[in-house]
């Protein structure tokens, strides 16, 4: 009788050990999955800061494109105007050698040229 309780305890704590066992496999097999789930959701945030990096540098480079076309095109506006002004200068100049050779050329005839214009 006390052979057969004892057979009976042993395959009891068998039973016992096996189960608890098996608990503690499922438990190291979850622990494992949620792991792996918080490291997916790291590396998932890690590229979410890292995207928005990128975004926020693409902004600003895209601010700074936009500031250079706006300084070259003040820059071909003031490089313009500057030609339109020599070009003026220049003609202005030619206008007034023109008349002063015909000046110089009247005051060799004995004549006066005609005045002028402003």
């Amino acid at each position: 009788r006390a052979s057969l309780s004892n057979t009976h305890d042993a395959s009891e704590t068998f039973l016992f050990q096996k189960a608890a066992t098996e608990l503690a496999q499922k438990a190291d097999e979850q622990t494992l999955m949620w792991q792996r789930r918080v490291s997916q959701l790291e590396m998932a945030a890690q590229l979410n800061t890292n995207m928005e990096r990128v975004r926020a540098h693409q902004r600003e480079n895209e601010r700074a494109r936009a500031h250079q076309q706006e300084n070259n095109a003040a820059s071909l506006r003031d490089t313009a105007r500057s030609s339109e002004q020599a070009r003026a200068h220049q003609q202005e100049s030619e206008r007034a050698k023109a008349h002063q050779r015909e000046s110089e050329h009247a005051s060799l005839r004995g004549t006066h040229p005609t005045p002028r214009p402003e």
